[in-house]
């Protein structure tokens, strides 16, 4: 009887890590539709829980202290959440620009929206502050807050799609380009690097590359890259790296001193961010419908992996329990 106890305990030793570590679910309170989601991955791409609740989750942006900003694109509403699922803003989209594609958290709290064909800066209670229609038949790309106060835009604008709208100005002024961009101007994207940094960052799809760039003396300047090919969505990482993602369903980071992190997910991800106090990332897509992942399926290579070092501590450990008894029985 006593051996079946002591086998029963150590069983119970042995499962209880594996019953801990499943992924958690927190439903954001709301009116978004059930399909959108924020997913959780650790660097090996293991799932390590998710949000629910969201609509279209387009965008995610850091804000710092392991909060980021989701932008709901089907609700119009844009949200400051942390891991915890603790939701620190929920604001409406101004009805004069309702629906943006980005977003960007500015360094005095206001939030810069942008959309093809306006940008929107709007205070802590939701309230228009400043609002940049996009020059005829031209579409903004990317947007981003300088610290001299002034906005740069990459566009469709042709020849110089650089775009810039200094503070308290009426009109948008070009930034040259260097020449190696020349070939590929019509579709470049631009990202802030950091709140009303004086650098931002810039890429195209086909590059090997993401540059962070600078404005100086009336042009642009390359201050450094990143090696990050094919990427069609950036977000900078607090720590001084990126985060992008690229073609087949991946997601990249690229830390400060150049070291790479790369793991698959098993849907279409539309933003992600990195977490640096966690160290995970947040990742937003949009379910299909019927389907059984991510429940169902751990991205990554540590979806198999059996996590052995686990495993052999607490054989050593059910070992210590089975001899302190074996010897405690003998005498």
């Amino acid at each position: 009887m006593r051996a079946r106890i002591v086998a029963a305990l150590f069983a119970v030793t042995l499962a209880a890590p594996a019953l801990a570590d499943g992924p958690f679910t927190i439903a954001i309170p709301g009116d978004g539709a059930p399909a959108g989601e924020v997913g959780f991955f650790d660097a090996t791409g293991r799932r390590m829980g998710r949000f629910t609740g969201l609509g279209e989750p387009a965008h995610l942006a850091p804000a710092g202290d392991d909060r980021f900003l989701v932008l709901d694109r089907a609700t119009g509403r844009l949200l400051e959440l942390d891991p915890d699922g603790r939701v620190t803003r929920d604001q409406r989209c101004p009805p004069d620009n309702p629906h943006p594609d980005r977003a960007a958290l500015l360094d005095n709290g206001h939030v810069l929206l942008a959309s093809e064909y306006r940008a929107t800066e709007i205070d802590a209670g939701g309230n228009t502050v400043t609002a940049f229609d996009a020059p005829p038949n031209v579409h903004l790309l990317g947007a981003a807050r300088l610290a001299d106060g002034s906005t740069i835009f990459s566009s469709t604008e042709e020849p110089e799609p650089i775009l810039r709208r200094a503070a308290g100005a009426t009109a948008f002024e070009h930034v040259p380009l260097g020449e190696g961009y020349a070939h590929a101007r019509y579709s470049l994207r631009l990202e802030a690097a950091a709140p009303s940094s004086s650098g931002f960052l810039l890429w195209h799809h086909d590059f090997e590359t993401v540059s962070r760039m600078a404005v100086e003396n009336g042009r642009i300047t390359v201050k450094g890259s990143y090696a990050m090919p094919l990427v069609w969505k950036v977000a900078a990482d607090p720590t001084g790296g990126i985060v992008g993602i690229s073609d087949s369903f991946e997601i990249r980071r690229v830390a400060a001193d150049r070291t790479s992190t790369r793991f698959r997910v098993p849907f279409a991800p539309l933003g992600a961010v990195y977490l640096p106090g966690r160290d995970i990332y947040a990742v937003s897509y949009v379910r299909v419908p019927a389907s059984a992942w991510p429940e169902s399926w751990r991205a990554g290579g540590s979806a198999t992996r059996f996590p052995w070092p686990r495993f052999a501590l607490f054989v050593l450990a059910g070992a210590v329990v089975g001899a302190a008894i074996f010897f405690a029985r003998g005498r």
